[in-house]
């Protein structure tokens, strides 16, 4: 991107410069230094760049169940477990069960010292007995009945991303969008990211970061009523992390949300929305 400064006429003077004293017949190396001399000062003039540079943290709570099956998926499913069952030999509670049963026709059983032993149609009962009073866990919660979108224990077959309601400049109003800082010198970007998170989202949650290069980038103008020839628009990258545990510590209600792929056309800009969507969902 050019910059509408004395930087081009100044380069123009170095390269005449370097001309100059190979006529003259100067010494190479000084011909270099002032050359380079006057190429710094071309630095100096160049002013800074327009566009300001943030790092967000798009972090992800993966799906905590498979998801329930489709109905040709069932489907499969049972043949499968039916053509298993076809094909499977027996298994040693069904061969004790078959050998009881010929000795109680033969009269064997009857004769047998070791009363004490369960037989196998008792133990098979308690099996019964075990497996009837055994409840699994619900596949929705308690925030699913209510439509709490304030915690990660939701949805749990799908993957939730989390969403902060921020104020982005002065006077702007606030935007739903992945929790964002601005990069200051001596950090890198990811460090950024990683300290975004942390003011947005308290020391509590915790979240592994996946490398140090970001996984998108997102460009925008500012209004034309804050726009400046040196603050153009931000440019954003993002960072993806994975939650391991905790959660947001925040006193301010509303302020954030955990939502699905579905539920995020609610709170983001299209915009912004089809920039991290190429990332955020990807198998």
């Amino acid at each position: 991107m050019g910059y509408p400064n004395m930087a081009a006429p100044i380069r123009s003077v170095a390269s005449v410069l370097r001309k100059s004293t190979r006529r003259l017949s100067l010494n190479p190396f000084a011909s270099r230094q002032l050359a380079t001399n006057v190429e710094a000062l071309a630095d100096l003039e160049r002013p800074a760049a327009p566009w300001r540079l943030f790092a967000a943290a798009c972090v992800e709570r993966l799906p905590v169940v498979s998801q329930e099956r489709s109905d040709i998926e069932d489907r499969y499913w049972r043949f499968v477990q039916q053509l298993e069952l076809q094909q499977s030999v027996l298994s040693d509670h069904e061969v004790r069960l078959a050998m009881e049963a010929q000795k109680l026709r033969s009269g064997i059983l009857e004769d047998d010292d070791d009363l004490e032993t369960l037989s196998g149609l008792d133990v098979e009962e308690q099996y019964e007995k075990k497996f009837n009073s055994f409840v699994t866990a619900p596949r929705r919660t308690e925030a699913d009945e209510l439509g709490d979108r304030s915690t990660h224990q939701r949805c749990l077959p799908d993957k939730l991303v989390l969403l902060f309601r921020e104020q982005l400049a002065a006077d702007a109003p606030l935007t739903w969008c992945l929790p964002q800082a601005e990069w200051m010198p001596g950090e890198s970007l990811r460090q950024t990211a990683e300290r975004a998170l942390i003011t947005a989202a308290g020391d509590n949650l915790e979240a592994k970061f996946l490398g140090n290069a970001p996984a998108g980038f997102y460009k925008y103008k500012f209004p034309s009523n804050v726009r400046t020839e040196n603050s153009i628009g931000g440019k954003i990258f993002f960072f993806k992390a994975i939650l391991h545990g905790g959660d947001v510590l925040s006193s301010k209600d509303g302020s954030y949300v955990w939502v699905t792929k579905g539920e995020m056309q609610e709170y983001l800009k299209p915009n912004y929305l089809k920039e991290i969507n190429k990332f955020i969902f990807d198998v």
